[in-house]
């Protein structure tokens, strides 16, 4: 007879040991598992005589499945960097910030007339550490780039997420690739 271990799910501490030929009722807020070959088994899934039936996933949870897939890959895109005049460059939320700013004090150099003049000597840190030096109209260019690679990578998440949204079935839902739709990571 199988032995299924209840657990705590907010805290994964195991609460009872049930001998039995089918699980005990789920007690709300926790998961069990059959403790014999580590199966999990979730609210709604059916054991019989030691054979488990998977409830089948509702239209909702596929749509959240898929949306964290593509959330996955908006954010492995980002990790992977952007390239650009001969390097890879960091583009993650906070480089994101202060590539922005940068781009905002280049062009104020070049177009405000009481704005402090550019340092000749400024460098940005590419991914591997290295320091590109650019002036101020190639810091410009650099930040307009990265923006408008982000801004794609944006724009390309949010149609997936859309049509993910619109899907009325799991057959439409796995015509939707994730991956599909974002812009190379540019040159370095």
């Amino acid at each position: 007879m199988p032995s299924f271990l209840v657990y705590d799910s907010a805290t994964g501490q195991p609460l009872f040991v049930q001998q039995s030929r089918n699980p005990p009722t789920l007690p709300e807020g926790h998961a069990f598992i059959a403790a014999a070959d580590g199966t999990a088994i979730a609210r709604g899934d059916v054991v019989t005589d030691g054979a488990l039936t998977r409830r089948p996933a509702t239209l909702d949870e596929l749509r959240a499945a898929k949306r964290a897939a593509a959330e996955t890959r908006f954010r492995s895109v980002i990790a992977g960097g952007f390239g650009w005049a001969g390097a890879l460059y960091q583009i993650d939320s906070g480089s994101q910030a202060r590539i922005a700013a940068m781009g905002g004090l280049a062009l104020a150099s070049l177009t405000a007339p009481d704005a402090p003049a550019w340092d000749p000597e400024f460098c940005w840190i590419a991914g591997d550490n290295s320091r590109v030096h650019m002036d101020a109209r190639t810091a410009c260019g650099f930040a307009q780039a990265v923006a408008r690679h982000v801004g794609a990578c944006i724009l390309n998440l949010r149609g997936i997420k859309d049509a993910v949204a619109d899907a009325t079935d799991a057959a439409a839902l796995d015509t939707i690739d994730v991956t599909a739709g974002y812009p190379g990571s540019g040159a370095p």
